[in-house]
Protein backbone atom coordinates (compact mmCIF):
# COMPACT_ATOMS: atom_id res chain seq x y z
CA UNK A 1 0.00 0.00 0.00
CA UNK A 2 2.69 2.53 0.96
CA UNK A 3 4.45 1.88 -2.35
CA UNK A 4 1.30 3.06 -4.13
CA UNK A 5 1.64 6.60 -2.77
CA UNK A 6 2.90 8.71 -5.67
CA UNK A 7 1.01 11.98 -5.09
CA UNK A 8 0.65 13.66 -1.70
CA UNK A 9 -1.49 16.72 -1.11
CA UNK A 10 -0.63 18.76 1.97
CA UNK A 11 -3.27 21.27 2.98
CA UNK A 12 -1.81 24.41 4.54
CA UNK A 13 -3.28 27.50 6.17
CA UNK A 14 0.12 29.04 6.99
CA UNK A 15 -0.18 28.15 10.70
CA UNK A 16 2.62 26.48 12.63
CA UNK A 17 0.53 23.28 12.59
CA UNK A 18 0.41 23.26 8.81
CA UNK A 19 4.19 23.88 8.69
CA UNK A 20 4.66 20.71 10.75
CA UNK A 21 2.25 18.82 8.46
CA UNK A 22 4.24 20.04 5.44
CA UNK A 23 7.48 18.78 7.03
CA UNK A 24 5.85 15.36 7.52
CA UNK A 25 4.56 15.32 3.94
CA UNK A 26 7.98 16.22 2.55
CA UNK A 27 9.70 13.53 4.64
CA UNK A 28 7.18 10.94 3.43
CA UNK A 29 7.57 12.08 -0.18
CA UNK A 30 11.34 11.76 0.13
CA UNK A 31 11.05 8.17 1.43
CA UNK A 32 8.39 7.14 -1.11
CA UNK A 33 9.64 9.03 -4.16
CA UNK A 34 6.30 10.84 -4.29
CA UNK A 35 5.39 14.30 -5.55
CA UNK A 36 3.82 16.89 -3.27
CA UNK A 37 1.06 19.35 -4.04
CA UNK A 38 1.00 22.10 -1.41
CA UNK A 39 -2.56 23.38 -1.34
CA UNK A 40 -4.20 26.38 0.28
CA UNK A 41 -7.94 27.02 0.13
CA UNK A 42 -8.66 30.73 -0.13
CA UNK A 43 -12.06 31.52 1.32
CA UNK A 44 -13.45 34.86 0.22
CA UNK A 45 -14.87 36.74 3.21
CA UNK A 46 -18.65 37.21 3.00
CA UNK A 47 -18.33 40.99 3.12
CA UNK A 48 -16.35 40.90 -0.14
CA UNK A 49 -18.98 38.76 -1.88
CA UNK A 50 -21.84 41.21 -1.27
CA UNK A 51 -21.51 44.36 -3.35
CA UNK A 52 -24.68 45.79 -1.67
CA UNK A 53 -23.69 49.41 -0.98
CA UNK A 54 -20.07 49.06 -2.13
CA UNK A 55 -18.56 49.49 -5.56
CA UNK A 56 -18.03 46.16 -7.32
CA UNK A 57 -14.67 47.33 -8.68
CA UNK A 58 -13.41 48.07 -5.18
CA UNK A 59 -14.41 44.57 -4.04
CA UNK A 60 -12.80 42.96 -7.10
CA UNK A 61 -9.61 44.95 -6.51
CA UNK A 62 -9.56 43.93 -2.85
CA UNK A 63 -10.09 40.26 -3.76
CA UNK A 64 -7.35 40.37 -6.39
CA UNK A 65 -4.90 41.89 -3.89
CA UNK A 66 -5.87 39.34 -1.24
CA UNK A 67 -5.31 36.49 -3.72
CA UNK A 68 -1.92 37.92 -4.73
CA UNK A 69 -0.91 38.00 -1.06
CA UNK A 70 -1.98 34.36 -0.65
CA UNK A 71 0.07 33.35 -3.71
CA UNK A 72 3.16 35.11 -2.31
CA UNK A 73 2.62 33.60 1.14
CA UNK A 74 2.24 30.10 -0.33
CA UNK A 75 5.44 30.52 -2.36
CA UNK A 76 7.31 31.73 0.73
CA UNK A 77 5.87 28.81 2.72
CA UNK A 78 7.38 26.29 0.26
CA UNK A 79 10.65 28.08 -0.56
CA UNK A 80 12.74 26.20 2.00
CA UNK A 81 12.27 22.84 0.26
CA UNK A 82 14.64 21.49 -2.37
CA UNK A 83 12.56 21.33 -5.54
CA UNK A 84 15.18 19.20 -7.31
CA UNK A 85 14.72 16.44 -4.76
CA UNK A 86 10.95 16.62 -4.35
CA UNK A 87 8.47 18.13 -6.75
CA UNK A 88 6.48 20.81 -4.94
CA UNK A 89 3.54 22.26 -6.80
CA UNK A 90 1.91 25.12 -4.87
CA UNK A 91 -1.79 25.36 -5.68
CA UNK A 92 -4.65 27.54 -4.49
CA UNK A 93 -8.37 26.81 -4.38
CA UNK A 94 -11.13 29.31 -3.80
CA UNK A 95 -14.02 28.31 -1.56
CA UNK A 96 -14.80 26.38 1.61
CA UNK A 97 -11.51 24.79 2.70
CA UNK A 98 -12.72 21.20 3.23
CA UNK A 99 -14.59 21.18 -0.11
CA UNK A 100 -11.61 22.63 -1.98
CA UNK A 101 -9.16 20.19 -0.37
CA UNK A 102 -11.31 17.19 -1.31
CA UNK A 103 -11.84 18.51 -4.86
CA UNK A 104 -8.09 19.17 -5.29
CA UNK A 105 -7.33 15.64 -4.10
CA UNK A 106 -9.56 14.29 -6.87
CA UNK A 107 -8.26 16.72 -9.49
CA UNK A 108 -4.59 15.89 -8.83
CA UNK A 109 -5.22 12.15 -8.40
CA UNK A 110 -3.89 12.31 -4.84
CA UNK A 111 -3.03 9.10 -2.98
CA UNK A 112 -2.61 10.68 0.49
CA UNK A 113 -3.69 13.94 2.11
CA UNK A 114 -1.56 15.31 4.94
CA UNK A 115 -2.81 18.13 7.17
CA UNK A 116 -2.54 19.53 10.66
CA UNK A 117 -5.19 18.63 13.19
CA UNK A 118 -5.67 22.27 14.16
CA UNK A 119 -5.21 25.27 11.94
CA UNK A 120 -5.14 28.98 12.61
CA UNK A 121 -7.90 28.88 15.21
CA UNK A 122 -6.30 25.98 17.12
CA UNK A 123 -9.34 25.54 19.37
CA UNK A 124 -8.23 23.36 22.26
CA UNK A 125 -11.80 22.32 22.99
CA UNK A 126 -11.89 20.23 19.82
CA UNK A 127 -10.26 16.84 19.49
CA UNK A 128 -9.55 17.52 15.81
CA UNK A 129 -10.06 20.69 13.78
CA UNK A 130 -13.37 20.99 11.94
CA UNK A 131 -11.73 21.21 8.49
CA UNK A 132 -9.51 18.21 9.21
CA UNK A 133 -12.46 16.24 10.55
CA UNK A 134 -14.55 16.88 7.44
CA UNK A 135 -11.66 15.96 5.14
CA UNK A 136 -11.05 12.72 7.07
CA UNK A 137 -14.73 11.78 6.77
CA UNK A 138 -15.24 12.73 3.12
CA UNK A 139 -11.95 12.24 1.25
CA UNK A 140 -11.59 9.43 -1.29
CA UNK A 141 -8.07 8.60 -0.08
CA UNK A 142 -6.28 8.16 3.26
CA UNK A 143 -5.72 11.28 5.35
CA UNK A 144 -2.79 11.66 7.72
CA UNK A 145 -3.48 14.26 10.41
CA UNK A 146 -0.49 15.66 12.23
CA UNK A 147 -0.74 17.33 15.61
CA UNK A 148 1.66 19.97 16.85
CA UNK A 149 4.21 18.33 19.19
CA UNK A 150 3.38 20.87 21.93
CA UNK A 151 -0.37 20.24 21.74
CA UNK A 152 -1.74 18.84 24.99
CA UNK A 153 -5.27 17.48 25.13
CA UNK A 154 -6.88 18.03 28.49
CA UNK A 155 -10.08 16.38 29.60
CA UNK A 156 -12.68 18.97 30.70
Amino acid sequence: MMNDIRMILVAVDFSENSRIALDWAMALADKLGAKVVVFHAFEIPEVMKEPAQRHVLLNKDMMDRAKEEVVMELQAFTDKYDEDKISVAPEIGEGKPFVEIIQAAKTYDIDLIVMGTHGRTGLKSMLIGSVAEKVVRKAHCPVLTVKHPDYKFEMP
